[in-house]
């Protein structure tokens, strides 16, 4: 994108006001991408040299979020961000809480008219294994939300038809209609905007919107180089068992709904069938379980289990202790993988 685009979507002189007496930490790897990021944000919104830091390539996102938080500059940063080295995945953070990916699209979507590109936002999309956050701001706001498989593909005719303004996924991508592909220093102006407009820290930002929608608990629990038919054995055995305790309380939850999630393109009518097994425990919870291929291996697979739970009032502790590790817990059981530790957690 270039910097006319830029200048036609954001108020880029409101951006450099603000940020000439707040300015953010941002970490960068080496690269052509990162290079042009950094080229921006120094020569057009004139943040200081001081505002950047080098970080190895293939640091992962989080480590590279630990390794700023313990920055000298970072108490006084209003905002923490973490760019791949391509410029498509980013993670945020304020000093005390991380800004969850799913946080951030919710986030962005409820403050909507303190961000130019997205004043007229009407429409948002999320993928299936995202956290449901973004949909409650939907709903608050009358938006039209889209559940999609993973991949961004499935975005990409929803941004093209301007049905939606606004997607992203769990795995730190983000992005926003005019643009079609990921694009990390997009997602990082709207927040720019943001901070701007209201005048608060990512830490009070993330903390007002807990207090108003409630906190999505969020992880993912990867299980490694599974063998494909084992692993399509524990699947068969969780959908089952799961359809077997439809109405029943598990762990102090009703399970309303089991299913495959099958995936209708609105655009075009194209389906998707078999996107992966979801749990719903009505709005409080769901798990949901997905096998992906290892291109390089064609006898093994892994295995994806993603753990939400939504504690509506944070005044009041959650029903489950440790909720997503007890959910996560919880799948490994139905599915006969009790006595397997998952290779990372996320």
């Amino acid at each position: 994108m270039s910097n006319l685009t830029f200048q036609h979507q954001f108020n880029l002189d409101a951006l450099r006001e603000y940020l000439a007496q707040h300015p953010p930490l941002i970490a960068l790897a080496p690269s052509d991408s990162s290079a042009q990021t950094r080229h921006f944000l120094h020569h057009t919104l004139n943040l200081p040299e001081q505002s950047f830091f080098t970080i190895k390539a293939n640091t992962p996102l989080p480590s590279a979020i630990n390794q700023l938080k313990i920055h000298p500059q970072a108490a006084q940063a209003p905002l923490l961000a973490a760019i791949s080295a391509n410029g498509k995945t980013h993670l945020l953070s304020g000093k005390q809480s991380l800004i969850t990916p799913s946080d951030s699209l919710a986030i962005l979507a409820d403050h909507h008219r303190a961000i130019p590109p997205l004043h007229s936002l009407t429409g948002v999309a999320r993928s299936l294994p995202t956290s449901r956050a973004i949909d409650i701001v939907a709903a608050q706001h009358q938006f039209t939300c889209y559940q999609t498989p993973t991949g961004w593909q499935y975005f990409l005719p929803l941004l093209s038809t301007n049905l939606i303004q606004l997607c992203g996924e769990e795995n730190f991508s983000l992005s926003g209609y005019p643009l079609e592909e990921k694009n990390s220093l997009w997602a990082l102006l709207c927040w720019f905007s943001l901070l701007a407009q209201k005048r608060q820290n990512a830490d009070q930002i993330l903390q007002n919107h807990w207090q108003r929608y409630g906190k999505h608990h969020h992880k993912r629990f990867d299980f490694i180089n599974l063998p494909k038919s084992h692993a399509q054995t524990m699947l068969t055995t969780f959908e089952r068992n799961s359809h077997a305790n439809i109405g029943n309380r598990l762990n102090g939850l009703t399970l309303t709904a089991a299913q495959q999630f099958n995936y209708t393109d609105p655009t075009n009518q194209q389906q998707s069938q078999d996107q992966g097994l979801q749990l719903i425990f009505g709005r409080q919870a769901r798990i949901i379980c997905r096998l992906t291929s290892r291109p390089t291996h064609a006898d093994t697979t892994d295995l994806r289990l993603y753990c939400e739970y939504w504690q509506q009032h944070l005044d009041t502790p959650p029903a489950l202790t440790a909720p997503t590790a007890t959910l996560a817990t919880l799948a490994q059981g139905m599915m006969n993988l009790e006595h397997h530790q998952p290779n990372s957690v996320s």
